[in-house]
């Protein structure tokens, strides 16, 4: 196997990966939005959510008991805080990958005498506006908007009556805000470059 074929091949696997990235970040993405969805449903309707919730829980796992409002928030909390570490963790490492991938690409079109380029400057010259606006969602808005949509909910939020899970909540809270805050920056100085 010569060394251009191990280079292709070594590219291949690199966007093969990278796609599944995306395929899983786009899923987390949408169960970020569920989460934030049913939250902002407790808030509103408490009690109906609640019932719902665990009615949901006895069917599907065979649960001989009802969760309290506060339990159910706490694991929603905590349920989203780990997709949302994920979401940002994928998205990181598809913002590290594609650099990498048009290195590759110049590297193939230098060794082979032509332009090579199916996932870099070529796609990149003809970017279409919708991915644009796209790929500046998932970076900016979404991270802007989902903190505004947790203080909202932390200010709309009036079903807490044990001060632990209130307590555990805010913190949940402020290291999402952190977390979205941090990503915000990390993508903003990365723009700069």
């Amino acid at each position: 196997m010569s060394n251009i074929e191990i280079l292709y091949d070594h590219y291949k696997e690199t966007v093969n990966e990278t796609k599944k990235q995306e395929n899983k970040r786009n899923k987390l993405f949408v169960i970020i939005l569920l989460h934030i969805f049913v939250l902002f449903l407790i808030s509103i309707r408490p009690d109906s959510m609640t019932n719902i919730i665990s009615e949901l829980l006895i069917e599907q796992w065979k649960m001989g008991f009802y969760f309290s409002i506060n339990t159910v928030q706490i694991i929603i909390m905590i349920s989203m805080l780990y997709c949302v570490v994920r979401y940002y963790q994928i998205n990181t490492y598809i913002d590290k990958t594609y650099p990498y991938i048009h290195k590759i690409e110049e590297e193939l079109s230098n060794s082979i005498s032509r332009n090579f380029g199916r996932e870099g400057k070529n796609y990149l010259n003809e970017y279409p506006i919708t991915q644009n606006i796209v790929y500046y969602s998932y970076k900016f808005i979404f991270p802007a908007l989902f903190i505004i949509a947790l203080i909202y909910r932390l200010i709309l939020n009036s079903t807490w009556n044990n001060p632990l899970i209130k307590g555990a909540e805010i913190i949940i809270t402020i290291i999402l805000i952190t977390f979205n805050v941090a990503y915000a920056i990390d993508m903003y100085k990365q723009e700069k470059k």
